[in-house]
């Protein structure tokens, strides 16, 4: 089949969307998910190193709602990767995370690349610094490879770059930066959400978790499925960087990024659920869902 190139990845000129259909009875749900119980001689090398490589001038929230996301999804160690202009106030948010500066990266590379999840984009920006970031990470780094936010950004500028990658990626593209991805409308991305999400995820070979309403997590072996978690109060700024970190632990856990991006959606959504009941969809804040991880992971705990 030819082959024509459209924006920002090639898609089949013979591909018909109309096989692709959003509604629910031809896309299956994702299944409720199950933490499974910590074994007594569980220790924090247990459940993996997550690494952040997250946050600006500006942006601290973004690497604090992540990291915090992270902490309360149950990774064993997590390290913050960030900018001197934020380095301090981070660090005092979060206590029990290992914060490295920018110029000391090359102090931690080799630790970085042991790190059973990376995640980079949350509050990022578009330097130069964090374009050299994603690069090093997308030729470096062979464990799961989050990329959200800015790096979702950076990466339409070089889609191609996801070919050389030996990382196992998760995509959280909004409607807007799938949009950029693509090289098409958000207009056209909402009226075709499941050929665009599965298109993606077949062309770059990441998991790909198209967020929106009944949020779809399709996989590069064709799998889909839409998330019947959430509502229209997570509609806010910051709520990305969440579900992001609760990726990035999950992954570190030992996931594969497939069981990983369905676990972290569901669960976000339904900590996003119940604190809907709370507070109400208006005042809904990403800290409320990161307040509420405790109870909806241990409502999904398995029971002995």
């Amino acid at each position: 089949m030819s082959e024509e190139k459209q924006g920002g990845f090639y898609t089949t000129a013979s591909f018909d969307r109309t096989e692709y259909q959003t509604e629910n009875d031809t896309i299956p749900e994702n299944p409720v998910p199950v933490i499974k119980k910590r074994p007594l001689t569980a220790h924090k090398g247990t459940f993996g190193t997550a690494t952040l490589i997250c946050g600006s001038d500006g942006m601290a929230g973004a690497a604090m709602l992540a990291g915090k996301a992270a902490l309360k999804s149950g990774v064993g160690i997590l390290r913050l990767v960030l900018p001197r202009a934020i380095y301090g106030v981070v660090t005092i948010s979060l206590p029990e995370a290992v914060c490295v500066p920018y110029e000391q990266l090359c102090d931690v590379t080799d630790r970085i690349l042991e790190s059973g999840s990376l995640l980079i984009g949350c509050g990022l920006s578009q330097s130069d610094t964090a374009r050299q970031m994603l690069s090093w990470a997308l030729n470096a780094y062979t464990g799961t490879l989050i990329i959200d936010a800015d790096g979702l950004n950076l990466l339409a500028g070089c889609i191609e770059c996801t070919v050389q990658t030996k990382a196992k990626m998760i995509l959280t593209p909004h409607p807007g930066e799938m949009a950029r991805l693509c090289g098409v409308s958000v207009a056209e991305i909402e009226a075709h959400r499941a050929f665009y999400a599965t298109k993606l995820a077949q062309t770059t070979g990441a998991v790909v978790v198209l967020k929106g309403h009944e949020t779809l997590i399709a996989s590069p072996d064709g799998r889909l499925f839409y998330n019947p978690t959430g509502n229209p109060g997570m509609a806010t700024g910051g709520s990305g960087d969440v579900l992001a970190g609760m990726t990035a632990a999950l992954a570190a856990n030992g996931r594969d990024p497939f069981e990983a991006a369905l676990t972290a959606v569901y669960l976000h959504g339904y900590a996003g659920d119940m604190a809907a009941e709370q507070v109400g969809e208006v005042s809904l804040l990403p800290s409320d869902l990161i307040r509420l991880l405790p109870e909806t992971y241990k409502r999904f705990e398995e029971r002995s």
